[in-house]
């Protein structure tokens, strides 16, 4: 099975048990972005600690969101892994400035 098919795969059944699990109400995707927002935090946490576990566990429930977020956009894992390899040529392509007071590389405008 390729990488492609089991993402995709992965996308399915997280969207599904999601789905099942908290329904498909209107504000689902405005939740899934709150979600993300804190285990965003949460992964901050454990770099900060040095955890790496931690870092690895938080990190899957940063990708678990997306994946579900993704799929309530109908964006499936071969269109969101091509704007990813996109989004890489651009940041590729483009200047960069110093970090700033958080150590945080901005691109130039």
């Amino acid at each position: 099975m390729s990488y492609l098919t089991r993402i995709q795969h992965l996308q399915n059944v997280i969207s599904k048990w999601s789905d099942e699990t908290f329904g498909k109400h209107p504000n689902r995707k405005n939740s899934l972005a709150n979600h993300l927002k804190e285990e965003v935090l949460e992964v901050t946490a454990a770099v900060w600690a040095d955890k790496p576990t931690n870092v690895k566990c938080e990190l899957a429930d940063c990708l678990i969101l997306m994946l579900d977020l993704a799929a309530k956009y109908q964006i499936d894992a071969s269109a969101l892994l091509h704007a990813a390899q996109e989004k890489m040529v651009q940041n590729m392509n483009s200047e960069w400035g110093e970090p700033d007071q958080y150590g945080i590389i901005h691109r130039k405008k």
